[in-house]
């Protein structure tokens, strides 16, 4: 009389075995319920991708040309509430952005890390200041630790800054 060998490999395949006629049979119920639940997914994760990709978008304008270069990414002229002395944005790397969405998803807020570079011109007249603009520098900058606010709305082109605040 000999004892069969079992081994891990034959336990595998065995539950393997087993496991296929489940596969096959089951219910179609089951799949289209997470077919729904995956495209809702879907739908988020796109407007989620929309969200950042304008967040990106108003920061790299705003480094390029100031607000007036962001304008047309704006819902109204005053959305942006902003120093006048800010000169540039720089996204913290280390940090994720922040997104949440309103319940009907109509609208939007987005918070970034990122140091903000603020730029003080040199407009006196004493000998400090002169020999700086005499060897090109213009302005003081000072860069500090901030955070960037933005409000957004979904409108019939896609999603529109509502407001703009570096704190």
């Amino acid at each position: 009389m000999t004892i069969p060998q079992t081994d891990r490999r034959s336990m595998l395949k065995l539950g393997a075995l087993a496991a296929t006629p489940l596969a096959v049979l089951a219910p179609s119920a089951v799949l289209a319920a997470s077919d729904d639940d995956s495209a809702a997914r879907l739908s988020l994760l796109e407007t989620r991708a929309a969200i950042e990709e304008l967040a990106r978008k108003v920061v790299l304008r705003f480094n390029d040309g100031g607000v007036q270069a962001c304008a047309d990414l704006a819902r109204c002229a005053d959305a942006f509430r902003l120093d006048p002395q800010l000169s540039a944005i720089r996204p913290d790397p280390a940090a994720d952005m922040v997104v949440e969405l309103a319940a009907d998803s109509s609208a939007a807020t987005c918070r970034l890390a990122c140091l903000a570079e603020h730029s003080l011109a040199f407009a006196g007249d004493t000998t400090i200041e002169r020999m700086a603009r005499f060897q090109g520098q213009s302005a003081a900058t000072n860069t500090t630790s901030a955070t960037l606010d933005l409000a957004l709305e979904r409108s019939g082109q896609g999603w529109t800054v509502r407001t703009m605040h570096v704190a």
